[in-house]
C-alpha cells in the first residue's frame, strides 16, 4: 500500500473522526439542554396548574361558608321545631294557650305514651283532643296549631255540628315530635325537611 493513499485514508478517517466528535460534543450538551427544558417546563405547568387550583379553591370559599351558614340554620330551625324530651304537661300548657287564643274549649286532653316516630331517633307524643267552638274559631285553633314553631301534627280529625247552638265539636289528635336526651340530627335529616 502506498504512503498517499494511507495518508488519504488516516486523513479522511480523521475528518470523519473529528465530525462525530464535533457532532457528539454539539448534539449530548443539547439533548441534555433539552430535556432539562422539558423537566421545567413540566414543573411550571404543574406549578400553575396548581396557582389555578388554589385560585378555584379561593372562589368557593365564600359559597362553601355560605353553605355552612345556611345548614347551621336549617340544624338551628329543626332543633327549634323538634325540641328535647317533650314534657306531657308542657304540650297541653301549648294546647291550652292556642285554645284561649283561638277563643275554642278543650273538653278533654289526654296525652298518650311517647311513640316512635320512625326518623333520626325522634319520637312522637300523640295527645287526643276534644274541643268545642264556632267553626271559624275551630279553623283558628287547628292553623295554630299546625303553624307552630315546635313541630306539632293534626290527624284523625272527626267534626260534628251541633244543632242547638251551632257550634263544632272536634275530635283529634295532635302529635308533637321530639329527639330524646343524646340523640342529633344529621345534616341530611335536616336538609330532607325533617
Amino acid at each position: 500500500m502506498n504512503t498517499k493513499a494511507l495518508t488519504i485514508l488516516f486523513f479522511i478517517i480523521g475528518i470523519v473522526g473529528a465530525g462525530a466528535l464535533f457532532a457528539y460534543m454539539h448534539y449530548v450538551p443539547y439533548k441534555e439542554a433539552e430535556e432539562e427544558f422539558q423537566i421545567q417546563d413540566s414543573i411550571l405547568t404543574v406549578y400553575s396548574d396548581s396557582v389555578k387550583q388554589t385560585a378555584d379553591v379561593q372562589q368557593q370559599i365564600p359559597l362553601y361558608k355560605a353553605r355552612l351558614s345556611s345548614l347551621q340554620g336549617l340544624l338551628d330551625k329543626a332543633t327549634e321545631q323538634i325540641p328535647i324530651n317533650v314534657n306531657r304537661n308542657n304540650i297541653c300548657e301549648l294546647l291550652l294557650d292556642l285554645s284561649h287564643e283561638a277563643e275554642v274549649k278543650i273538653i278533654s286532653s289526654v296525652p298518650q305514651p311517647a311513640i316512635d316516630a320512625g326518623q333520626g331517633g325522634s319520637k312522637m307524643l300523640p295527645v287526643y283532643l276534644n274541643i268545642e267552638g264556632s267553626y271559624s274559631n275551630v279553623g283558628k285553633f287547628l292553623s295554630l296549631i299546625a303553624n307552630n314553631k315546635i313541630i306539632l301534627k293534626i290527624s284523625n280529625i272527626n267534626l260534628n255540628l251541633s244543632e242547638k247552638d251551632g257550634m263544632v265539636n272536634v275530635s283529634t289528635t295532635v302529635n308533637a315530635y321530639y329527639l330524646p336526651a343524646g340523640i342529633t340530627m344529621t345534616t341530611e335529616e335536616t336538609e330532607s325537611g325533617f
